[in-house]
């Protein structure tokens, strides 16, 4: 059952299931502002890399090594702690849902990227029935050199309507390993499906770069340098996690460029 009170909370932690990770460095641009672990060394050990369309689960490598709750519970984030040495930007907790990562950035022909969020057994990890929880991101898994990078997205909303598009472009030095851009939706529209990407700009060094659907759960903010963060039941209520979530860490730091060196924390989950 949810955590109703404390005293739930607190007869949970006994038995919790606890997870360190760490990262030495990734770098967040202003025409970014995201950054993704998947790529990363560190702990948990980089991410699994998938050539074709893939659902993500909590044995693929790459998130945290968790064990499903049993006897009807559910497993739920109790507390996300966070040690850094930058300031002003978020760990994200989220379930990464699917993705695939061997798309090439000098490829100027379409390429198929084929992930869609309402099948394959993702209903009930993505949500609201309206892919509203959903957030889709492009990103890097080379560093692409000096030039502009352009791709059009070719996606089906929510409503079901295919055959949309979206113009990405990053700018000089924006886009290298770890860096991922925020896709959103015409006028603002929710995606369910991503279709194809054709790059027609691409930069001078040939890398992989991917797409991948998440969904958020819970943040820790660092707001000053040599900065620690606690996100817990008393700041929050936990959020439960659905069964074999990938769960991985991103960042976000909103206010232009920053390297986000020396990361580090733990998560700990509970069943309840």
């Amino acid at each position: 059952m949810a955590f109703q009170n404390f005293n739930d909370y607190f007869k949970s932690l006994p038995n919790a299931q606890v997870f360190w990770f760490s990262f030495n460095l990734i770098q967040v641009s202003g025409v970014t502002s995201y950054g993704v672990f998947w790529p990363m060394l560190g702990l948990p050990n980089p991410g699994e890399l998938a050539a074709t369309a893939t659902i993500c689960t909590r044995t693929t490598m790459g998130s945290f090594p968790y064990q499903n709750a049993t006897g009807g519970n559910s497993i739920y984030c109790a507390i996300l702690n966070l040690r850094a040495a930058a300031s002003r930007w978020s760990y994200i907790l989220v379930d990464r849902l699917a993705h695939i990562t061997n798309l090439s950035t000098t490829s100027t022909s379409v390429q198929t990227v084929g992930i869609d969020v309402s099948v394959g057994g993702l209903s009930s990890r993505i949500g609201l029935s309206d892919y509203s929880e959903v957030q889709w991101f492009i990103e890097s898994y080379g560093d692409t050199g000096v030039g502009t990078f352009t791709t059009t997205v070719t996606y089906t909303n929510a409503a079901g309507v295919s055959g949309q598009t979206i113009s990405v472009t990053i700018a000089t030095l924006g886009f290298n390993l770890g860096r991922a851009m925020l896709l959103v939706g015409n006028n603002g529209e929710k995606i369910k499906s991503i279709e194809s990407v054709q790059n027609t700009a691409v930069p001078p060094t040939t890398t992989n770069f991917g797409i991948a659907a998440v969904r958020p759960y819970t943040s820790a903010y660092i707001s000053n340098y040599t900065g620690f963060s606690t996100n817990s039941f008393s700041k929050t209520t936990c959020p439960k996690i659905p069964t074999d979530a990938c769960l991985t860490g991103m960042v976000f730091q909103p206010l232009g460029s920053s390297t986000v060196s020396a990361v580090h924390g733990q998560i700990v989950l509970c069943e309840g």
